[in-house]
């Protein structure tokens, strides 16, 4: 896992010890599977993520991500705060810093009283609402329809059926997208559309 240096760190945590052997070195890349293996790997991966973000904000201010400097640490968590970044992303950046020291073997940089009080700081922001998407009927379908009944580009009448279709039949794009001819049957009142796989079906194998 690039950025946190966890296979160098080993290795050079090996070479102070004074012995070296081709054993260690096996031992040694075990070693680094499991430590990346102490959490799940939906944190493993949001922590990297995460932490790189932050390698790539201190590089290009001339720092070091690891071993990084407490003052580091906490300048990164004020520019998500002056960004208006909310609680959680605060709070994933600075666990992510902490996760990547700890499994290092490394100080933690943000045991530290500037890291710890913004990040009690970012509780206590405010921060823009979220805007909801307005909400689509089917006299805004029918409308949108009209405003393109003569028009003849093929992209255009693709654009509408795949909107009716989501619309009327409730359907994600990953379903709509995946249609094919052979999925299609005209009926005189109806259309019949057989959609192989779809999120919602509690039933699938």
């Amino acid at each position: 896992m690039t950025g946190i240096q966890l296979g160098q760190t080993i290795e050079d945590e090996i070479l102070a010890a004074g012995v070296t052997s081709d054993n260690f070195s096996t031992l040694a890349d075990r070693m680094v599977h499991f430590l990346l293996h102490s959490r799940s790997d939906n944190t493993t991966k949001l922590y990297h993520g995460a932490f790189r973000r932050f390698e790539k904000f201190i590089i290009s201010e001339g720092g070091v991500a690891i071993p990084a400097e407490p003052i580091h640490v906490s300048l990164y968590l004020t520019k998500l705060l002056d960004s208006g970044s909310s609680h959680s992303v605060l709070q994933t950046a600075f666990y992510a810093i902490k996760w990547a020291h700890n499994i290092n073997n490394f100080d933690d940089p943000t045991d530290n009283n500037f890291a710890k009080n913004l990040l009690e700081s970012s509780k206590r922001q405010e921060h823009s609402p979220k805007v909801k998407k307005d909400i689509i009927d089917s006299a805004d379908i029918v409308k949108l329809c009209e405003k393109y009944i003569y028009n003849e580009d093929i992209g255009v009448i693709r654009d509408l059926v795949m909107i009716v279709l989501g619309y009327s039949g409730f359907l994600r794009f990953s379903e709509i997208s995946n249609i094919k001819y052979k999925d299609v049957k005209f009926c005189e009142s109806h259309i019949d559309i057989t959609i192989e796989k779809s999120k919602t079906d509690q039933y699938r194998l």
